[in-house]
C-alpha cells in the first residue's frame, strides 16, 4: 500500500491562522461602552485579522482624540464657556463613536470576510466587551470629576 496517500497534500505555507469576533456586534461595543471599548477590542480584533499596524495606530490616534475632545468639551461646557445641553453633548459623544467604529468595521471588513471565507472561527464577544465597557465607564468617570476641576480652575 502507498503510505503517500494518508499525507497531507494541502500545504500552509506560511499562512497563519485568524481569530475574529464578529464585527459587526462591536456596534454595540461602540454604542454602550463608548470609545474606550471599541478603540480596544477593535484594535485587538484587527490584529488578530491581521490589518496592518498603521491602520491599527490610526485606531489609536482617532480613539485617542475623541477622548481627549470628550474631555475639553465637559471642561468647557461645566465651566460654561460654551452652552450646550447635556442631551446634545451625549448625543453627539454616541455619533461620534458609532462612527469610529463604522471607520473600523470598513477597514476590517475584507479581512473579516477572508477569515469567515477561510473556515474562521468567531470568538465571543459578550465577557470581554463587558469587561471593557465596565473599564471604560470607569475611565471616563475620572476624566469627568477632572473635568469639573479644570471647570472649576477655570471660573476662578
Amino acid at each position: 500500500m502507498d503510505k503517500s496517500l494518508f499525507n497531507p497534500t494541502l500545504k500552509t505555507n506560511g499562512v497563519s491562522e485568524t481569530k475574529s469576533y464578529d464585527i459587526s456586534k462591536l456596534f454595540y461595543v461602540a454604542f454602550f461602552g463608548g470609545v474606550i471599548p471599541i478603540t480596544v477590542l477593535g484594535s485587538r480584533n484587527a490584529r488578530w485579522l491581521g490589518v496592518k499596524s498603521q491602520k491599527i495606530n490610526l485606531f489609536y490616534i482617532i480613539g485617542i482624540f475623541i477622548l481627549v475632545s470628550k474631555a475639553i468639551f465637559a471642561a468647557l461646557i461645566l465651566s460654561k464657556t460654551i452652552h450646550i445641553s447635556s442631551r446634545d453633548m451625549r448625543l453627539g459623544i454616541r455619533i461620534a463613536d458609532v462612527v469610529f467604529y463604522l471607520f473600523m468595521y470598513f477597514t476590517m471588513k475584507p479581512k473579516f470576510y477572508q477569515h469567515i471565507l477561510n473556515g474562521g472561527i468567531v470568538t465571543p464577544l459578550l465577557k470581554d466587551a463587558l469587561k471593557w465597557i465596565a473599564i471604560g465607564v470607569a475611565i471616563e468617570i475620572m476624566l469627568l470629576i477632572g473635568g469639573v476641576f479644570v471647570a472649576y480652575a477655570l471660573q476662578q
